[in-house]
């Protein structure tokens, strides 16, 4: 059987990103949901980790030798979730208090960026001007996406301050999780990612109070949100960044920006100005200029190639 060659291979993980980021673009509208029925946001983050391992575990237990890949790279991506992942979420989730949301995505989505130098500084990949120019492409149609957000009063500077570490914070989490992530099989490394997070916050939820749905579609809800917006989100994470780095990742998943835009003008029936849909425009005309390459794109300094990888 033929080797598939890296063009292929990164092509493949191109689709896992979007196909992810996608999904879970979704999430945001059946979080909202449980909320106004009183399920508060900590409850519902370990019902998708509950949820999503139940997919998770048979599937890493099957074939997989968890304890020989715990050493491998397991236990490296359980203290990452463990700290950055968390960390990053609970800025996050801090500056929504306190910032309208669009102000917060505005912020965040300059990670892009960050993930870039990372990338460039900690593991020598070469940086094209497509990615750059994609990268400022995406930032200005976000910023012009969210403009409404901005207008009128002014800005809580402890709420900037907080959606500034979640940035940092993510960038630096799947640039800590991108060698770890070449080691293993995806669903390994999604399955200790997971862990980490259903340990931090369910303890969080044991201390702060535990709710549980009481109706069909409260269980649904927390149904797409374990599987498709948990399970398939994390699985598409775990094959996609190692095959991309965390730059080449980060600039697909802003099309879970997209999605939770256009979802809102499909779902709710909103509505958008000319200019939001310019800036929508740009967001995508930035994912597909960042993938313009003369060449096969090198491989990391001190890494196999793409096709070596295992899946």
């Amino acid at each position: 059987m033929s080797t598939p060659s890296s063009r292929t291979i990164e092509l493949q993980a191109v689709l896992a990103a979007a196909i992810g980021s996608v999904s879970v673009g979704f999430v945001p509208f059946f979080v909202t949901g449980l909320q106004k029925a009183g399920i508060d946001t900590v409850s519902t983050l370990v019902w998708r980790y509950l949820v999503a391992l139940s997919v998770l575990l048979p599937l890493a237990l099957f074939g997989h030798r968890l304890v020989d890949e715990w050493q491998r790279g397991g236990r490296w991506l359980f203290l990452n979730g463990l700290t950055l992942g968390t960390f990053q979420v609970f800025c996050y989730f801090k500056a929504v208090e306190t910032l309208p949301t669009s102000v917060v995505i505005t912020i965040f989505y300059c990670y892009p960026l960050l993930a870039v130098m990372l990338d460039r500084m900690l593991f020598r990949i070469p940086v094209t001007t497509a990615t750059v120019a994609g990268i400022l492409t995406i930032v200005a149609g976000v910023a012009l996406t969210s403009l409404p957000g901005f207008r009128g009063g002014s800005l809580d500077l402890t709420g900037v301050f907080y959606v500034l570490l979640s940035a940092v914070g993510y960038a630096a989490y799947i640039a800590a999780a991108y060698p770890a992530t070449r080691k293993l099989p995806p669903v390994a490394s999604a399955t200790f990612i997971y862990l980490a997070y259903l340990l931090t916050f369910g303890t969080a939820a044991i201390i702060g109070g535990f709710a549980i749905p009481s109706s069909q579609s409260q269980w649904l809800a927390i149904l797409f949100i374990g599987t498709l917006g948990g399970a398939l989100q994390i699985l598409s994470f775990a094959f996609a960044l190692p095959r991309l780095a965390s730059s080449g990742y980060a600039v697909i998943v802003c099309l879970e920006f997209v999605t939770v835009v256009l979802a809102g003008v499909w779902l709710l029936g909103e509505t958008l100005t000319p200019i939001q849909w310019l800036g929508i425009a740009l967001v995508l005309a930035g994912i597909v200029l960042s993938r313009v390459r003369k060449s096969e794109p090198k491989s990391p300094a001190g890494s196999p190639p793409a096709s070596q990888l295992e899946t």
